[in-house]
């Protein structure tokens, strides 16, 4: 399987991207091929733009779908689905993920192996907090100055910021695994 990362920058002409990616899918017809990525191309809109048309065209002639069809980008002005995942695989699941981290939503697609199913088995760690220790972390969390934050580079302050809320809560609870695979805990912590 190959997995391929694209980008095209939002001033980049869009008929040379497509000629290049045209090449690269007829490259990989015979392959099994996931395809993700900004491509700065709002198939929202491909009614009204033909080289975004041309683009979603050259995905299915060559025998790939896009996955990913809602807004991946929401400003207070525009909603647009730039970021795309495309695969001549079958997929389980894929979708977007929801949160403000970024300026962009995370999008995500899940593969089925032949071996073993999903392609990686997830064993989770969860801590169950009552409503008393739950108030404690956010009381903990609310006394950090955040504003330091702002002096890392985007990966430096996420990494403080798990660091934080991973010392607020171990000062009120150890964690236990629960040992469920396949699962990704929705309790707090």
């Amino acid at each position: 399987m190959r997995i391929a990362s694209i980008y095209r920058k939002p001033d980049s002409d869009i008929k040379t991207f497509n000629k290049i990616l045209e090449e690269r899918l007829q490259e990989w017809k015979k392959r099994k091929v996931v395809i993700c990525g900004d491509t700065n191309l709002d198939i929202i809109k491909e009614e009204d733009h033909k080289d975004t048309r041309d683009y979603i065209n050259k995905l299915n002639e060559n025998g790939f779908s896009l996955k990913i069809k809602c807004p991946t980008r929401v400003t207070t002005k525009s909603a647009t689905c730039i970021d795309h995942i495309a695969t001549n695989i079958q997929t389980e699941a894929h979708g977007v993920v929801v949160t403000d981290i970024s300026d962009h939503m995370p999008v995500f697609t899940a593969l089925r192996t032949s071996k073993t199913g999903f392609v990686e088995d997830v064993t989770t760690k969860q801590r169950k907090l009552n409503d008393q220790q739950i108030s404690k972390v956010k009381e903990q969390l609310s006394a950090v100055d955040w504003s330091i934050i702002n002096r890392f580079n985007l990966d430096d302050a996420y990494g403080l910021l798990v660091s934080k809320i991973k010392d607020a809560i171990k000062g009120v609870k150890d964690a236990r695994p629960n040992n469920k695979k396949g699962q990704i805990s929705k309790n707090h912590g």
